[in-house]
């Protein structure tokens, strides 16, 4: 009898530490009342981080919109809160459930283990150099020093170039290793590279490395908050806000 009692606890043990399946997408959150959203904050003008500490950009407004009809669809009040973190610990953060999504210029790779959203910008990878450099095209990056966002899809295709050295840190390191020699090119996104071209003083090849859609990242196991956050996606991309969003980043 003793024996039948002890096993009859032990099964209601495992019955009651089992998680129960969601049923909504609040369910799915870390948290009811908000969004944890994982960003790396040195990509201009995605994301990046104002004088007060606070990330802003264009991934950060459309973020806000794109909840905004969420939560209109779902008659919810979710918030969000960024959690900044280095670019290659997203998609781990991610399945770890450190955060809800990921959202810092994503683009499609094989390696990233992730479920991808609706896209919401087309861009390229270009490739960046110092005015009075001597490289003009992909062939003349053989053997060159190049700066990559570690993880990147950018540093995925160099990669494959012979005898290139790759060195990995955040954009604005490298694009001043740019500028003191310490590097021959940096590859990023057009709409970040422009943005410190203008800035230092620099050129980009014509040739592109690559055009991506860029887009949020998912866990596997969602099932709710994928559809209801592609669903509002598909919607802003086809509003006035979201041309004028464009204008005001510099991304039209």
């Amino acid at each position: 009898m003793k024996k039948i009692l002890i096993l009859m606890t032990f099964v209601l043990l495992i019955v009651g530490c089992a998680k129960a399946e969601p049923e909504t997408m609040v369910d799915e959150l870390l948290y009811d009342d908000r969004i944890i959203v994982g960003v790396s904050p040195d990509y201009p003008p995605f994301q990046s981080l104002n004088n007060k500490g606070e990330v802003v950009g264009f991934e950060v407004d459309l973020l806000k919109a794109v909840v905004e009809i969420v939560n209109k669809n779902n008659d919810l009040d979710l918030g969000i809160e960024y959690r900044p973190m280095a670019f290659e610990m997203l998609v781990s953060a991610i399945h770890t459930r450190q955060v809800d999504i990921g959202s810092s210029g994503f683009t499609w790779a094989p390696d990233r283990d992730a479920v991808f959203s609706e896209d919401f910008f087309d861009s390229e990878q270009i490739i960046i150099v110092d005015q009075d450099s001597d490289i003009m095209t992909i062939d003349d990056l053989k053997g060159k020093r190049i700066g990559a966002n570690l993880g990147s899809t950018g540093e995925a295709i160099v990669k494959e170039i012979e005898g290139v050295r790759i060195v990995n840190s955040d954009y604005p390191l490298l694009f001043t290793a740019l500028k003191a020699n310490s590097l021959d090119v940096v590859v990023a996104d057009k709409i970040v590279g422009n943005a410190f071209i203008k800035e230092m003083g620099l050129r980009r090849l014509e040739e592109a490395l690559d055009v991506e859609e860029t887009m949020f990242l998912f866990r596997h196991d969602l099932k709710y908050l994928e559809d209801e956050f592609n669903e509002a996606i598909i919607e802003y991309r086809e509003s006035s806000e979201y041309l004028e969003l464009l204008e005001k980043w510099g991304l039209e």
